[in-house]
């Protein structure tokens, strides 16, 4: 009963219901995300009944969707300017507004880098805990990269922070061209699609979800009971696929997939590594922990760092516990795993070497497999060391120093 619960309200939070349609949206590309966002009055028209999604969003306008679809109090005045109350409550909440609340300040178009502090905020305000989900993009990987640093910690380091977490939960992203543009002007339209962004993600937090895929069509997350952990899928807000899979190893950390990166149509994790194509439809290749993989494109395998499911192997050192593995695997292209290194199989170590764990899968082409092996002596005494495996024994190379350690 909770799951079908949890399936309609991500449904209702993605389908668009009763709305008379502004006149002037009616076959815009982002007419869903406007009457959406217009249904829950985020967003607003004008007397005319116009909504004008391509006219330029000033400040405070943009300000006062924010502090709508957070739930703010607002303290209503006669004198003072309609924006007034909206910036009192979020300077109230404690939001770090990037412009001053002066009316020549907030009557100024609002850029897209002033608007990721401002999505930022609201997405901390909806949401206790935001999991760090799967990569949806990076903002290391726009073309603009090698000016955004400087021109965006030029207004101060929350301006990157804020970037870098919108494009990373998916809320924003670039332009055909591969460019950010953080100092490009924000349209109506793109406001609303942006909060309707956050609006399905606020859905997600609500259940407890974890972020695996986010974009406009294609949602996969996790949420968590007691023993066990469902993958969900949605395509364009229809549920696709649900999985639920027991967790043998379930300690305080709650893992599922919380350890997780994506690359192509993949994902994995604790729970095992699945595949999965946009139509939303979700196909687990293996249950076998998968902490790091390589995909090895002559035959079509994946290489990938795993354990028994009954223990927990971590890399421990300064505190700080890094999932890890210790043992690698081979998942060929008929479902079929083969066994490249068991664990406490020989490793050949140098003599001021130790054994470490398992953390990174560096190389898996043309049947080379390179790994990585980590340990680490008190607060900051961390070695790396990269191990060829051949004929199931492994044999530490190292490649350079680094630190206290190896690094390559």
């Amino acid at each position: 009963m909770r799951r079908v619960f949890v399936c309609l309200l991500l449904i209702a939070a993605l389908t668009v219901g009763c709305f008379a349609a502004f006149p002037d949206t009616d076959g815009h590309w982002a007419k869903h995300s406007i009457e959406t966002m217009a249904e829950k009055n985020v967003v607003n028209g004008y007397g005319d009944g116009t909504f004008r999604p391509e006219g330029m969003l000033t400040r405070a306008e943009f300000l006062a969707m924010c502090v709508r679809f957070s739930g703010l109090s607002l303290e209503q005045s006669e004198t003072d300017p309609w924006w007034r109350p909206c910036a009192q409550a979020a300077e109230t909440a404690g939001w770090e507004l990037p412009f001053g609340t002066t009316a020549d300040e907030m009557e100024k178009t609002i850029n897209r880098q002033e608007m990721a502090v401002l999505v930022k905020c609201t997405a901390d305000a909806v949401s206790i805990e935001q999991p760090a989900p799967v990569l949806h993009g990076e903002l290391e990987s726009m073309n603009d990269c090698s000016v955004l640093a400087e021109e965006i910690y030029t207004g101060g380091a929350h301006y990157y922070t804020s970037v870098d977490q919108c494009v990373r939960l998916g809320f924003l992203g670039g332009y055909p061209d591969g460019e950010f543009k953080p100092h490009r002007t924000l349209t109506r339209a793109e406001a609303a699609t942006v909060l309707c962004r956050l609006d399905a993600a606020r859905q997600v937090w609500e259940q407890g979800g974890k972020f695996i895929v986010f974009t406009d069509r294609l949602k996969i997350w996790q949420t968590y009971g007691e023993n066990d952990t469902t993958i969900h899928s949605a395509k364009d807000g229809e549920i696709v696929s649900e999985i639920t899979v027991a967790d043998e190893c379930r300690d305080e950390w709650k893992l599922g997939f919380d350890v997780i990166n994506a690359n192509g149509k993949y994902f994995w994790g604790e729970p095992g590594f699945y595949e999965y194509d946009d139509s939303g439809s979700i196909k687990q290749l293996t249950d076998l922990p998968a902490i790091d993989y390589g995909f090895d494109a002559s035959d079509g395998s994946i290489v990938f760092l795993t354990h028994d499911k009954s223990v927990r192997v971590v890399q421990r050192g300064g505190g700080v516990y890094t999932h890890a593995a210790d043992s690698v695997a081979r998942l060929r292209p008929d479902g079929t795993v083969e066994t490249l290194l068991a664990a406490g199989a020989p490793i050949e170590l140098a003599e001021a070497e130790q054994r470490g764990e398992l953390t990174k899968v560096d190389r898996a082409s043309d049947g080379d497999v390179w790994v990585q092996m980590s340990y680490t002596m008190g607060m900051s005494d961390h070695y790396v060391f990269r191990v060829v495996i051949q004929d199931g024994v492994g044999k530490v190379v190292p490649t350079g120093l680094w630190g206290s350690g190896y690094s390559f």
